[in-house]
């Protein structure tokens, strides 16, 4: 691995290897438009303007998805009730 930023005191080697596997969700994120199921080549993206509007779309999407399962999960798994039935039964 290589990097640009020299001084370790910034990014220590281990930090820099647990930077470099976080990449994989990243990637997983976008590995389904190479799925023959997606229908992207056949059915939506026949013009330009199609590649752009699924790319807009999609942008947002994995944000969300990469911020939801980095920041919130994890902050919810903290939570001793988290996961617990929070509705009253009807007898209370």
């Amino acid at each position: 691995m290589a990097t640009n930023v020299l001084n370790t005191a910034e990014l220590t080697g281990e930090e820099m290897l647990c930077k470099y596997k976080e990449q994989q969700s990243v990637e997983r994120g976008f590995s389904f438009l190479k799925d023959p199921m997606f229908l992207t080549d056949s059915v939506f993206l026949k013009s330009p303007k199609r590649i752009e509007a699924l790319g807009l779309i999609m942008g947002p999407v994995f944000i969300s998805l990469y911020l939801g399962t980095t920041r919130t999960l994890p902050n919810l798994k903290k939570d001793e009730n988290w996961g617990q039935k929070s509705v009253r039964s009807p007898d209370r």
